[in-house]
């Protein structure tokens, strides 16, 4: 699989993963806290909601309550 889970995700982040109807990995990730936490891009893309692109293991930034959609590249 071309868009793995790189690093292990624990609460309160949680990544889902599935495919969009182009075959494009499409990774959601959830900051279920009142905190501000850091995880990093389980793949190469770009980030749907900003349309910023995403190196795999670059740092993303998760506000209180966000959520990150990730589309992956082959």
């Amino acid at each position: 699989d071309w868009c793995l889970e790189m690093i292990p995700y624990r609460w309160p982040i949680v990544m889902k993963q599935g495919d969009n109807r182009y075959g494009n990995r499409i990774t959601y990730l959830m900051n279920y806290s009142n905190d501000f936490r850091k995880t990093h891009a389980p793949c190469t893309g770009r980030e749907l909601l900003s349309g910023n692109p995403m190196a795999e293991g670059e740092p993303i930034e998760l506000l209180p309550w966000d959520v990150k959609i990730l589309e992956g590249t082959k």
